[in-house]
């Protein structure tokens, strides 16, 4: 078999299957010396490799090729393959195939991390999730969130929970859904790869197709993608809105969250919205999904308030890395969407700010975040990397009056963006762009923020 993509993922992959006594090669179009310690380790493992560019030729020679989430289904190498009867398959594909426990799966186009990594807290420890007399359920945190889930198979047991992110790459060929499946809002993003907002939605529409019916949705009444997503549901479904009070699901109602028992309809006050500590009004987005997925995965309601108070933002979502003098800097790397950067400026919308945006835009209203940034005391934007071109004439003509300059380099677009509100206000990278023109990764790009800022 073979393993398409030496990244984080198909090491772990590569080390499970020969640990299953598999032969395996690995395929990358990368060279050895590009590869690194990842090389080393899997030839250490026993793997063969086929590298450089043609290194997805003659995937007949295999019967099983399990592909990157990086790397499109709509390769015409791997149509030809299948045609001649070759399985394409994906770490995500035999997880879901192997995993015995029960799986909690988060998908939507922005907040997946801080509603997959709050839901992990909420679960975690808690006493309440049913378990029949065993041993104590253990809670897992895994997926597109950074973690591969493949080394889990060694110790989970069908009393665990596993929390896991999926992505739309992760999705898109999936044929099994999750126990508990959470769906935020869709909106446009990756059409490079998917090429329409239908196929992109459609993808995500995995995470809830193939549910049986004694499964549970959770998704908002408040976006068209996710009210259509519990109209279609085969299972049970939990409702959340941040606008209307549900006969059943997770609402607000006078300063409180409240849940109504999806299956008696009973209510109940789950926290103060002061609970949450979770800068910025469109977390309540992320954190009623979240709430309600924990719910109705077993978390013991009268925990959930004392959890709240105790969950922090996550790395490179608005985190603030360094405060000089009145001048707060903020690395929201994750935000690589034009969607979620305005939601970012929305959350700091009082105090000046100097943004930096820019590198491989994958979608969305760029129209919408620049009216946005032309009313929220924004002073001067920073456009870096692919995409600066074409925020550029689009910010000039709906944000006349902000200021604004592309910039080559990363450490200046800081440096300048910090000259701008030296008096007091905000630094905020918040890409609204994915990261591969200039970094690794949007991981990559929030640590060499922080690492230029704390030389400031």
């Amino acid at each position: 078999m073979a393993v398409i993509g030496l990244g984080r993922e198909g090491i772990e992959l590569v080390r499970f299957l020969i640990e299953q006594k598999a032969d395996v090669t690995v395929l990358d179009g990368a060279t050895r010396q590009k590869l690194g310690a990842r090389y080393l380790e899997a030839k250490k493992l026993g793997a063969d490799f086929r590298l450089g560019g043609d290194y997805l030729k003659s995937l007949t020679d295999f019967d099983i090729v399990f592909r990157s989430p990086g790397i499109s289904l709509l390769q015409k190498e791997f149509k030809q393959a299948s045609r001649k009867g070759v399985e394409i398959s994906s770490t995500t594909r035999l997880f879901f195939e192997l995993c015995p426990a029960k799986i909690v799966g988060i998908t939507g186009t922005k907040g997946k991390s801080t509603t997959t990594s709050l839901i992990f807290h909420l679960l975690k420890g808690s006493s309440s999730i049913p378990r029949d007399g065993k041993p104590r359920t253990k809670v897992y945190l895994a997926g597109n969130i950074g973690h591969s889930p493949i080394p889990l198979l060694k110790k989970l047991k069908k009393t665990d929970v596993v929390v896991l992110e999926l992505s739309s790459f992760q999705l898109e060929d999936l044929d099994r859904s999750p126990l508990v499946a959470v769906l935020l809002n869709v909106v446009p993003e990756h059409l490079d790869r998917h090429k329409t907002y239908g196929k992109y939605l459609l993808a995500k529409q995995n995470i809830y197709k193939h549910q049986k019916k004694s499964d549970v949705l959770v998704a908002s009444k408040d976006f068209v993608p996710t009210r259509l997503a519990l109209q279609q549901a085969n299972g049970k479904t939990c409702p959340v809105s941040t606008k209307e009070v549900l006969k059943k699901g997770i609402y607000l109602s006078d300063g409180e969250i409240i849940y109504r028992d999806i299956k008696t309809g009973r209510r109940i006050v789950v926290a103060p919205i002061s609970a949450i500590k979770l800068r910025g009004e469109h977390m309540l987005e992320n954190v009623l999904p979240a709430i309600a997925g924990a719910l109705v995965a077993g978390a013991p309601v009268n925990k959930i308030a004392e959890k709240l108070k105790t969950f922090k933002s996550l790395h490179h979502r608005l985190e603030v890395v360094r405060t000089i003098g009145k001048t707060v800097f903020v690395n929201d790397s994750l935000g690589t969407t034009p969607e979620a950067t305005s939601a970012a400026v929305l959350a700091y919308a009082d105090t000046p700010k100097a943004l930096i945006i820019g590198g491989v835009h994958k979608g969305g209203d760029i129209k919408q975040l620049a009216k946005i940034v032309a009313k929220s005391d924004v002073r001067f934007v920073a456009l870096i990397g692919q995409s600066a071109k074409k925020f550029e004439p689009i910010f000039k003509k709906l944000a006349p009056f902000v200021s604004r300059k592309v910039v080559v380099k990363f450490d200046e677009a800081i440096k300048t963006a910090y000259a701008k509100v030296k008096d007091g206000g905000a630094v905020m990278l918040t890409p609204a762009c994915a990261s591969f023109d200039m970094f690794k990764d949007a991981y990559d790009r929030g640590e060499q923020f922080s690492k230029i800022v704390k030389k400031l």
